[in-house]
């Protein structure tokens, strides 16, 4: 795995068709090294952080190769959904649940899947994304940080450790 986007935003009121929402989801690319803490990476916020900031959640990651599969349906750019990284070379079959990773001094812990929220709906002003999300599997996952430090972007994210016992985060999401 290697990271090919980081991407940071803080919450910004969003005019959508509902009406005025406060929202993070809209992440900026970052180039050059990143703070990663045990709070996030730095510059990076949640709209509703007793929801998505907690340490569970710190980081949220969606697989590059997922984008083939939207772009077919709707123009959606790298970014779209709100992540932090942005990776090449794994998706939701590939990676499991309790997956330790080292991205340079940095350890990361992966906890569950990202599950899809309204706002993605609203932003976006297309109702069948949380829905095709959910369907599909291609949810994108959270970390939580063990060891802190910098990364940015084009580093390579290694498996410490991978339990084949526990679930890939596309099976930890269909079974929920």
């Amino acid at each position: 795995m290697k990271i090919s986007q980081l991407r940071v935003g803080l919450p910004q009121e969003i005019e959508t068709k509902s009406g005025i929402i406060v929202t993070a989801i809209m992440k900026s690319e970052v180039s050059g090294p990143v703070m990663v803490t045990e709070e996030g990476l730095e510059g990076d916020g949640w709209g509703s952080p007793e929801v998505h900031g907690t340490p569970q959640q710190i980081i949220c990651a969606y697989p590059q190769e997922n984008y083939a599969y939207w772009k077919d349906l709707m123009p959606m750019d790298f970014g779209s959904f709100g992540e932090n990284i942005l990776l090449t070379d794994c998706d939701e079959h590939t990676v499991r649940i309790g997956d330790i990773c080292e991205i340079g001094e940095v350890v990361l812990e992966l906890t569950y899947p990202r599950k899809p929220c309204a706002t993605l709906n609203k932003v976006w002003d297309n109702n069948e994304i949380v829905k095709l999300m959910s369907k599909t599997g291609k949810t994108g996952w959270y970390y939580k940080v063990l060891r802190t430090g910098a990364i940015e972007k084009g580093m390579p994210v290694k498996h410490i450790t991978q339990d084949p016992s526990q679930p890939t985060v596309f099976e930890a999401w269909m079974s929920r």
